[in-house]
């Protein structure tokens, strides 16, 4: 399964999705184990249509089911896994080649905030002190532009043209770049940042625009949404991230 992963690394998968199909690959290796398979050419295309069933069956502590979301993301990793064992020859056939994935349906969001409403959340992150400052620069650059979280831990300061008002992502998702739009108000709010308070709050030689104030918060800033950085509530988090995506 290493030899996999490594695979993954090498045709430029990023981290966490090497990460979340490694869980999904072993979730799925737990439950063959269970019925005393350990041999991956043991595996037959009725074995995953189980499988299948059984993802779509179970229900969690609460008794609710897994979304079709959480189900594809059990089953899509093993597809690929199984293409490159076949491809490898580690198994004479993919038995994984003929499943039909879930189809996830496209909504529109249930519910957008309002003007007033946004302009609450933002407020939350009172620029007095240098870290309410980054946070309020944070929270426009976001609602701005629409970045996700891993993006905008990304952006360094050489990243933000704000003569132009355009930021460009370097680590987009699946590898990709772009150029988005920044914004006058936005801009404006990375400019006090910059010079008001990133000089107090930067981890030594970091060239992050929204540096943390300590390697901790460095990394603590991979693992919390964008908008827990900046310690709004949880629901107003849930509200602008969904309308800033």
């Amino acid at each position: 399964m290493d030899e996999h992963f490594e695979w993954m690394k090498v045709s430029g998968y990023s981290l966490d999705t090497i990460r979340a199909r490694r869980i999904a690959i072993r979730r799925f290796i737990a439950w063959a184990d269970e019925r005393g398979i350990d041999d991956p050419r043991e595996v037959t295309k009725p074995m995953l249509e189980r499988y299948q069933r059984h993802l779509f069956y179970y229900r969690k502590e609460d008794g609710t089911p897994l979304t079709l979301g959480t189900q594809l993301g059990c089953l899509a990793p093993l597809k690929t896994w199984f293409k490159w064992m076949s491809r490898e020859h580690h198994i004479l056939a993919n038995p994984a080649a003929d499943i039909d994935l879930p189809r996830q349906p496209k909504r529109l969001p249930r519910s957008v905030p309002s003007v007033q409403e946004v302009e609450a959340i933002l407020a939350e992150a009172e620029p007095t002190t240098p870290q309410g400052l980054r946070d309020r620069a944070l929270l426009e650059t976001l609602y701005a532009t629409g970045l996700r979280r891993m993006e905008i831990v990304g952006v360094s300061i050489y990243d933000a043209d704000l003569a132009r008002g355009l930021l460009w992502v370097r680590h987009g998702k699946g590898g990709r770049e772009r150029v988005v739009p920044l914004g006058e108000r936005a801009g404006a709010w990375l400019a006090k940042y910059l010079t008001e308070a990133r000089p107090e709050l930067t981890v030594v030689d970091s060239e992050a625009l929204l540096g943390a104030a300590t390697e901790r918060d460095a990394i603590g800033w991979t693992r919390m949404s964008p908008l827990e950085c900046a310690s709004l509530p949880t629901n107003s988090s849930a509200r602008l991230r969904s309308c800033s995506t």
